[in-house]
This record gives structure tokens, C-alpha cells and sequence, in this order.
């Protein structure tokens, strides 16, 4: 990992799991918090967030917020990464990409 953080093109992201939109907000902020207590030299710079509900769970839009929120007072601020694994709901879309901070998942 040391190595991988010296390339200018590389970002090493986290993986946390969210159960497809199943997993509590507070379960996945703990997953972040064991990334978040590595060591700096081997601790990754974002979090990559796999299995997002894509809008088909009423107010998982607003817990992947929190989430995001959470991994960015955590220190994760190159990269939030939401994969829905599947195209969000146009009424996700939105949503997600403003949590995460950007125009496209990833």
C-alpha cells in the first residue's frame, strides 16, 4: 500500500459492504472507522462503498449521505465511491451523486 500511494494516478480506496441498502447507517460508519484507525502509511485515502441500494429502500439516499459525511470527517477525502452495481433509480440519481460528490458514479 505504501508503494501504491506514491503513484500520482493511483487512489486507494476502502471497501466497505452496505448490504444493498440493508446494512444500518451506523454499521457501515464502523467498517469506515477500521479503515480509519490504520496506520497512515497503509491507510487508504477513500472508501469505496459496494452493493448501495439504488433507490428502491426509502431513505437510503439519506443514510448513504450520512455515510458520506462520516467517511469525510474520517479523513477519506479523495475519492467516495458509490456502486449500485445497477443504474439508480432516475429519483437515486441525484441524490447519490451529491452525497458522493460527484457527476457519475464511479
Amino acid at each position: 500500500m505504501q508503494t501504491l500511494k506514491t503513484y500520482p494516478n493511483a487512489i486507494p480506496l476502502g471497501y466497505v459492504d452496505t448490504n444493498f441498502g440493508l446494512y444500518n447507517a451506523s454499521n457501515i460508519e464502523a467498517n469506515i472507522s477500521t479503515w480509519a484507525h490504520w496506520p497512515s502509511a497503509v491507510r487508504p485515502t477513500g472508501i469505496f462503498s459496494d452493493d448501495v441500494d439504488n433507490g428502491n429502500i426509502p431513505g437510503s439516499t439519506a443514510i448513504m449521505t450520512q455515510v458520506a459525511a462520516f467517511a469525510r470527517s474520517a479523513g477519506f477525502t479523495s475519492k467516495i465511491v458509490f456502486n449500485p452495481g445497477t443504474i439508480p433509480l432516475a429519483s437515486a440519481q441525484k441524490a447519490l451523486f451529491r452525497c458522493c460528490g460527484s457527476r457519475r458514479c464511479v
